[in-house]
């Protein structure tokens, strides 16, 4: 989730992202791959099952770091400003930075969705 609103927000903030920037990637001893959250580039999957972080509160402290970097640029914004088209040269129908913030919440919400989900069905959620 913290990748999501990382990549995202350093994308549209024309950055580049702080898992990069601020190390998280050596934090959590993963390799700063400049591929690893790109659009039609998901991780292997036995990176996924096989990932554990050195400590819970390393993965808590990036989503903040994240979630910090997209609240300094959403409360900059303007309403028009969520008007204004972006990737124009990959899309057909180019989106707004206003669906690009909605597109990014809904995967959140998948994401917790997803997690409390495996949660419950592992007897860990109630």
């Amino acid at each position: 989730m913290g990748r999501s609103v990382d990549f995202n927000t350093s994308g549209l903030i024309g950055a580049e992202q702080r898992w990069h920037v601020d190390g998280w990637h050596a934090r959590l001893g993963l390799d700063p791959d400049p591929r690893d959250f790109l659009p039609g580039f998901p991780p292997p999957n036995d990176l996924v099952r096989t990932f554990r972080a050195p400590a819970k509160q390393l993965l808590v402290d990036y989503f903040d770091a994240a979630y910090a970097l997209a609240l300094r640029y959403v409360y900059g914004l303007a309403p028009t400003d969520l008007d204004y088209e972006i990737d124009g040269d990959r899309y057909s129908s180019p989106p707004t930075i206003g669906i690009r913030l909605v597109s990014v919440g809904v995967s959140l919400a998948q994401s917790i969705g997803d997690i409390r989900y495996r949660l419950w069905m592992a007897g860990n959620g109630s």
